[in-house]
């Protein structure tokens, strides 16, 4: 708005969201979309030590999904909120003389519901040895390892 005089004013109000698609629990995440990390492989065949060998490429079966080890998998509830992010943006300008402009801005953003990515179900590590029949143990032996934790 201008005011005629060297005076400006100016607000602007603005806001968005993220719209969850039907991407989120179909073509991105397992097992409909296969992502696998290998780490410590022979490049001269990298899926050597991957159970069942090479998963590529991946071709879905509905009838049997193929759900990776040490794969991505996010589940999403249907009625999740998304982000959502307000912004604002005030000015005040003045002219005051030929050769001098003076502004004032303020700048305001508010974001309501961040996701964050918490692991359900994460591995426990358990140091020393365990009798058999403890968590599952066939036989006496280390509780856990680092290997199956991952």
């Amino acid at each position: 708005m201008n005011s005629g005089d060297g005076r400006q004013l100016q607000l602007i109000i603005g806001s968005g969201e993220e719209r969850r698609g039907a991407k989120w629990n179909t073509s991105s995440v397992s097992p409909f979309r296969l992502t696998v990390v290998q780490a410590g492989v022979n490049l001269d065949n990298p899926w050597a030590t991957f159970p069942g060998g090479n998963p590529f490429p991946y071709n879905f079966n509905r009838n049997a999904p193929f759900f990776a080890p040490y794969g991505s998998y996010l589940p999403v509830l249907p009625d999740m909120k998304t982000h959502t992010q307000y912004s604002w943006n005030f000015a005040v300008q003045r002219q005051v003389t030929p050769s001098l402009f003076v502004s004032g801005n303020y700048v305001g953003t508010h974001i309501i519901h961040i996701w964050n990515a918490i692991e359900l179900n994460p591995a426990q590590y358990i140091p020393g040895n365990c009798v058999a029949g403890q968590y599952g143990l066939a036989a006496p032996g280390p509780c856990s390892t680092a290997g199956n934790v991952n």
